[in-house]
């Protein structure tokens, strides 16, 4: 069984932006994608990416849709936040992903500098965002309970990516 997230062919062609480096995902990374699932069962997380793989690949796959943890607590956003221990009126956006162009980090830290009167909670992959705004609050390693805390305590949540296959962050 060949399991995909997504296909790398279509991935470099959104998100690659120079023209050597996504003719190099597309031709080898892509190939080598491909040759992983042929003559496999191939199974893939959305339509999006099956369709991706058929019209990239010429693969066919069958669409196992990722699940979301609903036992989480439910919590309105004024308890959230006094489990965050943040202030309860102030605006609050959050953006979860890793700090990566293909996942809009750089929209991240434009939108925070435009909108210095709003606090930007990352629930991201690096421990510091050099250069970034003060209204940036980063998070790594957050667990399955506090990322649901975050998610509940936001006004708003930041979604700039420039490809997926699936958007698991979406149904969480």
């Amino acid at each position: 069984i060949s399991f995909y997230l997504g296909c790398f062919a279509e991935f470099a062609n959104q998100t690659v932006r120079s023209r050597w480096d996504r003719f190099l995902q597309k031709t080898i990374v892509g190939t080598m994608d491909k040759k992983s699932g042929e003559g496999k069962y191939r199974v893939v997380i959305s339509e999006k990416a099956q369709s991706e793989l058929g019209k990239r690949y010429g693969l066919d796959a069958m669409v196992i849709p990722l699940g979301v943890d609903i036992r989480l607590s439910l919590l309105d956003k004024t308890e959230a936040r006094r489990q965050l221990k943040l202030p309860g009126a102030a605006p609050l956006g959050v953006f979860m992903g890793p700090a990566q162009w293909a996942k809009g980090w750089d929209i991240v830290l434009q939108t925070a500098r435009a909108l210095p009167q709003i606090t930007f909670v990352c629930l991201t992959d690096t421990a510091s965002a050099p250069g970034g705004p003060k209204n940036i609050i980063l998070r790594k390693d957050v667990d399955e309970e506090e990322k649901n805390k975050w998610y509940q305590a936001a006004d708003f949540f930041l979604f700039p990516s420039r490809y997926e296959a699936g958007a698991y962050v979406v149904l969480e």
